[in-house]
């Protein structure tokens, strides 16, 4: 009870008037689209693999209006869940002298904070089945009888993780390390593994060519995603990583620094260890490495949920640095000073909540209350259209998008109007000043809200569209509207 009630108080945050996170309002916007009937990538431009659009897209089904909520409410059971799985999971290796259930505290801790971050992100859903192949790979380095059924569970784990998010190839690539870290190799038991990631990827293509979507999923899930980290690279080289990296330190450096100092322990006690121990930390190690080249790998992309991928290793070594030999006294204060960073960074935050001196223009609360005044019973037939990469602008509004241009990135490198469109070479499709118009033809926005004076460029290519849109400024936004 004690753990549920940590992983519930620590993302009470969540459930904050106008909390919204920019990819989970990303993710609902689009799978908005979806449940109208429109196809993903072909009539909601989404970049990324499909699987996270189709899981929001039950909640906003199964929950209607509610399903924002139903889908914090499930997060908080899913972290729970997780937690307690990873602790039963250790607690059958007994790599613990001391404090057997901290790794579930800590993972819960890690996954849960700091408040600016609990959305559910590719990270966290990619957390039970990683963790699921895994304990996998590792139990087949225990027995001696041949199975191949474990190693294509694996394979089509991964592929499930690899269409939730393409940043899994390198853990992808890490279990096939871990395999031939703790079993002899063998060809058949390999291709057994890729075999269930080969028949999965085929399910989900065939997924993906019913429903309209085969042909987007490869230009903008695949393609685009090269001209992604093109443009992030040389516009904002490594802010984001380094300003991420900081942020997490802020929070769990205690525990880093304790992780460290397992990780060493376990080297010193390595050979004295039992065997099945030993493949245990071997995956734990494997899992931390590849975590950090993964995260190091999506250079500017890099957001601070992104370190939620390293929490099982590291609340591994951390929960193992207890086990040194130290004077009993110590222990304890080594232990609340852990915890201490994300609960003050917690308590501030409701200080600062309830005292209105919360810094809205940092924070997931949506700061512009101007924007909300505007179009509070504003009459919208068809929709909005923003024109910059802030979806949550559409939840906090309440109003649907009204074109397929959902995933904004996309507009700025593939629309040749727009300024950096013209400038760079694209591996992924362009899309032609024909499709441009007859989307918009199709699909008028009753606003547009602009705050970069983009909108002008658009209305300069097709007068015959826009012609009649007048504009007002408003919270920041250049507005516009018949």
């Amino acid at each position: 009870m004690l753990l549920f009630a940590l992983a519930v108080v620590l993302r009470l945050p969540a459930f904050v008037t106008d909390y919204i996170q920019t990819d989970e309002a990303l993710f609902g916007v689009c799978a908005a689209k979806l449940v109208d009937g429109k196809s993903l990538y072909a009539e909601a431009w989404f970049s990324g693999p499909p699987l996270m659009i189709w899981f929001y897209s039950f909640f906003h089904i199964a929950f209607s209006k509610f399903w924002l909520l139903a889908l914090r409410v499930f997060t908080i059971i899913y972290v729970y869940v997780f937690a307690v799985y990873f602790s039963s999971w250790l607690s059958e290796y007994r790599p613990f002298e001391k404090y057997p259930l901290l790794p579930a505290f800590i993972v819960i801790l890690l996954a849960s904070s700091p408040w600016y971050s609990l959305e559910l992100n590719v990270e966290t859903l990619i957390l039970f089945p990683l963790l699921i192949a895994y304990q996998t790979i590792i139990q087949t380095g225990e027995r001696t009888l041949v199975s191949y059924q474990p190693f294509f569970l694996t394979g089509i784990l991964i592929m499930v993780c690899m269409m939730i998010s393409f940043s899994v190839l390198v853990l992808f690539i890490s279990v096939i390390f871990l395999y031939l870290f703790v079993r002899r190799p063998a060809v058949d038991e390999i291709t057994a593994l890729l075999g269930g990631s080969f028949v999965s990827l085929v399910i989900f293509c065939i997924i993906l060519y019913y429903s309209g979507s085969l042909a987007g999923f490869f230009d903008m899930g695949i393609l685009y995603g090269f001209d992604l980290v093109k443009y992030e690279i040389f516009n904002e080289p490594f802010k984001d990583l380094q300003k991420s990296f900081l942020g997490f330190l802020t929070v769990e450096a205690l525990f880093v620094v304790l992780a460290a100092v397992g990780f060493f322990y376990f080297r010193v006690k390595y050979f004295t260890s039992l065997v099945k121990i030993r493949r245990l930390e071997t995956g734990m190690a494997i899992w931390l490495v590849a975590g950090f080249v993964s995260i190091f790998l999506s250079t500017s992309r890099t957001a601070l949920h992104e370190w939620v991928l390293i929490a099982p290793p590291l609340a591994f070594y951390a929960t193992r640095a207890f086990d040194i030999p130290f004077r009993k006294w110590v222990y304890t204060p080594v232990l609340l000073l852990s915890f201490a960073p994300t609960m003050i960074t917690y308590i501030t935050f409701w200080v600062n909540y309830n005292t209105n001196t919360l810094h809205k223009e940092d924070s997931p609360i949506f700061p512009n209350e101007n924007l909300q005044r505007y179009f509070k019973g504003k009459y919208v037939k068809n929709g909005i259209w923003l024109m910059e990469h802030k979806p949550e602008v559409y939840l906090a509004l309440n109003r649907p998008c009204a074109t397929k241009y959902v995933d904004y990135r996309i507009v700025y490198q593939k629309f040749h109007p727009l300024p950096y469109a013209s400038t760079h070479l694209m591996i992924s499709k362009i899309e032609s000043d024909a499709a441009i118009f007859e989307e918009f033809q199709k699909n008028m926005p009753d606003y547009v809200l602009d705050r970069n004076d983009l909108f002008p460029k658009i209305r300069e290519m097709y007068p015959a569209l826009f012609y009649g849109y007048k504009s007002e400024e408003v919270g920041g936004y250049k507005i516009y509207h018949k």
